[in-house]
């Protein structure tokens, strides 16, 4: 097979793995709305309702709108949580660094591994399409952390070298040992597979370093 035709085999393979993915996604999203955001728009109709109803006392009456106020902050809360998913506000509004940071911040709160975030305070800011690439190669990376790794420490470092800016994602976990892309493709890897895909079609180079019992290293290099 030549490299074109590899190339083409590895591009189909990754819009297959992005559709499948975008599949998930919908169907994650919505057991979330289903399970929690309507569940919680339900009950806020109940109390609703019984507010409707003559209360018992003026301190029944502030107790239920207390309790009607608290269950739609936690709609509100759960919205944010998904919406953040799907696209967080920080990455237009503050870019990649700040995100990154919140990133980590949020997998320490989610999983209760050290996550350990740094980054240079001079870092620039990417055209969208990389910073977007970077983002999803990190929470790829962490999700896997969070999945397989069994890590009692994780790391988030950026770095700036002559016009790239590299994150790596490193942590202490139980490590695997890496496979070349085309073995990811036939065993379906798609995950890892989909990573060296999106940077490749960003212009940008992905390595993984791991080895069992040696913990993995994800490296993303980015031009700006």
């Amino acid at each position: 097979m030549t490299a074109q035709r590899q190339w083409r085999h590895n591009l189909r393979a990754y819009a297959a793995s992005v559709l499948r993915g975008q599949e998930d996604e919908r169907r994650r999203i919505a057991g979330e709305l289903h399970d929690d955001t309507v569940q919680t728009a339900i009950q806020l109709c109940r109390q609703l309702d019984a507010l409707g109803q003559p209360p018992a006392s003026s301190t029944a009456l502030e107790q239920g709108i207390r309790g009607a106020r608290a269950t739609a902050e936690g709609l509100i809360d759960g919205l944010h949580i998904i919406i953040r998913n799907l696209r967080p506000p920080v990455l237009d509004d503050l870019g990649l660094v700040a995100a990154l940071g919140q990133m980590a911040r949020g997998f320490e709160a989610r999983t209760g591994v050290p996550a350990r975030f740094a980054a240079p305070s001079d870092a620039p800011r990417l055209g969208a399409d990389h910073e977007t690439c970077v983002y999803r190669i990190v929470q790829e990376a962490l999700s896997n952390v969070e999945r397989h790794a069994h890590a009692r420490e994780v790391r988030l470092e950026v770095r700036l070298a002559e016009h790239l800016l590299s994150v790596a994602v490193c942590d202490d976990g139980v490590g695997f040992v890496p496979a070349s892309r085309q073995a990811l493709l036939r065993n379906e890897a798609l995950g890892l597979l989909g990573m060296y895909e999106r940077a490749e079609l960003s212009g940008s180079t992905l390595a993984i370093r791991s080895a069992p019992g040696k913990g993995t290293r994800v490296e993303i290099a980015c031009p700006f």
